[in-house]
């Protein structure tokens, strides 16, 4: 897990997953963290993302959002098809889990997060994931 920067991320998965999320999460965080979140607006320091990749028979590990407005930070917890993801190869579990925080991005109007360029920021987001092969193409 990642603890500095604009973006975190960590992984919640059970053991047949191995090592591929922690590996792919590192590199989407380093290229995330070329960016500022503050160039998008003051009402974030910083996202963290929690994946979890496990039996979907396990429930101890809920979806979630938590924005502290106080604090100024945005705490996720997404979930990911976990049979989807042992199944992909290298490049599909990376792009699982690049488009899962794309995912997140699109969320904040819903969640009432103000004051905050969340279009410019997904483009952004996006164009990196693009440039880097994370994502084949730009989604909408």
């Amino acid at each position: 897990m990642q603890r500095t920067g604009d973006f975190r991320m960590t992984e919640i998965v059970w053991h047949e997953a191995g090592m591929r999320p922690l590996h792919f999460s590192n590199r989407i965080l380093e290229v995330l963290n070329q960016v500022k979140i503050k160039d998008y607006g003051s009402t974030l320091d910083f996202i963290f993302l929690i994946l979890v990749i496990h039996l979907p028979t396990q429930t101890l590990h809920k979806e979630y959002k938590r924005h502290s407005r106080k604090n100024k930070n945005l705490k996720v917890q997404r979930q990911l098809d976990y049979e989807r993801f042992l199944k992909a190869n290298d490049q599909e579990a990376l792009e699982m889990m690049a488009l899962s925080f794309l995912d997140v991005i699109k969320q904040f109007p819903k969640w009432k997060i103000k004051d905050f360029d969340w279009e410019r920021l997904y483009a952004d987001a996006q164009k990196l994931f693009v440039e880097h092969h994370f994502i084949r193409e730009n989604r909408e």
